[in-house]
C-alpha cells in the first residue's frame, strides 16, 4: 500500500512491514493487495477460504477442529461482547453482522431473538454455520440495505479491509436514524513509537500482520472515519483482550440510547433461552471476578517472594559481614596478643638485666 485511508501518500516509516500516516495517525501495511483479496473461489488457496479457519485459526487458539473454537467462543468473548449489545442496542433488534468468522455470536442473537443475518466470505464456513449453528448467512461481501438495520456488528474486520470508507459508507447507509454501529477493531498509540510500543504494550507486535491486517487504527483515526460518515456520538468500552491490544465501541448518528438493567432481565425472561444466556452472563462475570481476584493474590505472592529474596539477601550480607568483622576482630586479637607477647618478653628480660 502506498497511500493511507484518509488519501495521505506522504506516509512515513514505522517498521519492517508497516508506514505510519501522521496525517491520521494509522499505521499502513507495506504489502501490495490484490482487487481480489476478499474472493473466495479456491478454499484452501485463496485468504478466507475454509483454510483460514481450519488450520490458521485453530492453531493461533490453541485448538484442533473449528468446533472447539466455537465453544470457546461462546464461553469467553461472545459474551463479553454480548453484555454491551444487550445495553446499548435495541432488545430483539434487527442486526446485521458483517464478517461473522464462524458465527458464534450470531448463534447465541438467534436464540435470543433478534432478527439477524450475518455475512462472511467461505462458502464452506457458511455452509458450515447454516447446517450446525442455524443462523441466516449471506454468503458474500456486506451487502447494503437502505435503512434496514438498527445495529451493525463487526468484529475483527475492520483491520482487514481494503476499502474501509466504502464500508463505513454502506454501514451509514444501512443503518436507520438511530442505528448503531459496532465493532472491535486493534488499537495503535500514535505517541509511542514502534520500539516504545513492543517495550510498554509488547502484545501489539502480534497485530503487525502486514499480509493480513491493511490499515492499524489509532482511537484519533478510528473517530475521524466515524465522524466523517456521521458516526458523532461514540462509545469505547473496555475491550475483551485489553485496551492496550484493542479498542471496542458503539457509535451512532443520534445520541445512543442505553437499555437499563431492568429492561435487560425482563427481555431475556421473556425470550425461550434467555434464562439460560442470563446464567451464562452470571458465569461468566463470576469467573472474571475469580480471576481478578487470582490475579490480586498471584500479585501480591509475587511481591511478598520478591521481598523475601530482598530478605535474603541482605541476611547474607549481613551474615558476610558479620563474618568479615569477626575475622577482622580475630585478626586485631591476634596482633595485640602478639604486641602483648612480646611486650611481657621485653619486659622479663629487661628486669633480667636489672637484676643482674
Amino acid at each position: 500500500m502506498n497511500r493511507c485511508w484518509c488519501g495521505n501518500r506522504m506516509l512515513n516509516e514505522y517498521s519492517a512491514n508497516y508506514f505510519k500516516c501522521d496525517k491520521c495517525h494509522t499505521l499502513v501495511s507495506k504489502y501490495d493487495f490484490s482487487d481480489t483479496l476478499c474472493d473466495v473461489n479456491d478454499e484452501e488457496q485463496d485468504l478466507y477460504g475454509k483454510d483460514y479457519w481450519e488450520k490458521t485459526m485453530t492453531k493461533v487458539a490453541g485448538k484442533s477442529t473449528i468446533d472447539e473454537m466455537v465453544d470457546m467462543y461462546l464461553s469467553e468473548r461472545v459474551i463479553h461482547w454480548l453484555k454491551y449489545i444487550l445495553k446499548y442496542v435495541k432488545l430483539g433488534a434487527n442486526l446485521a453482522e458483517v464478517g461473522c468468522g464462524l458465527g458464534q455470536l450470531q448463534y447465541v442473537l438467534r436464540r435470543l431473538e433478534f432478527k439477524q443475518l450475518a455475512f462472511e466470505l467461505s462458502p464452506d464456513i457458511c455452509n458450515y454455520m447454516e447446517q450446525q449453528l442455524g443462523i441466516s448467512i449471506h454468503c458474500g461481501p456486506f451487502v447494503k440495505k437502505t435503512d434496514s438495520y438498527d445495529a451493525i456488528l463487526a468484529f475483527d474486520l475492520f483491520e482487514h479491509l481494503l476499502d474501509p470508507v466504502i464500508f463505513m459508507k454502506n454501514c451509514s447507509e444501512s443503518l436507520n436514524d438511530q442505528g448503531v454501529l459496532c465493532f472491535q477493531t486493534p488499537c495503535y498509540d500514535p505517541d509511542l513509537s514502534y520500539e516504545e510500543m513492543l517495550m510498554q504494550k509488547p502484545r501489539f507486535e502480534g497485530l503487525l500482520e502486514a499480509e493480513q491486517h491493511i490499515y492499524l487504527y489509532s482511537k484519533e483515526s478510528i473517530t475521524t472515519i466515524l465522524k466523517k460518515h456521521g458516526f458523532t456520538h461514540i462509545i469505547f468500552e473496555p475491550a475483551f483482550f485489553g485496551d492496550d491490544y484493542d479498542m471496542f465501541l458503539f457509535a451512532s448518528k443520534s445520541p445512543i440510547v442505553t437499555n437499563s438493567d431492568e429492561e435487560i432481565d425482563h427481555y431475556l425472561n421473556s425470550v425461550p433461552n434467555g434464562r439460560l444466556i442470563k446464567a451464562m452472563i452470571a458465569l461468566f462475570d463470576r469467573n472474571k471476578e475469580l480471576s481478578e481476584q487470582y490475579k490480586v493474590a498471584d500479585n501480591d505472592r509475587t511481591l511478598r517472594w520478591e521481598q523475601i529474596q530482598e530478605l535474603e539477601k541482605l541476611l547474607q550480607e549481613s551474615e558476610a559481614d558479620r563474618v568479615a568483622r569477626l575475622e577482622a576482630i580475630n585478626e586485631l586479637t591476634k596482633i595485640i596478643n602478639s604486641s602483648n607477647d612480646k611486650y611481657e618478653s621485653d619486659t622479663r628480660g629487661g628486669l633480667g638485666e636489672n637484676c643482674s
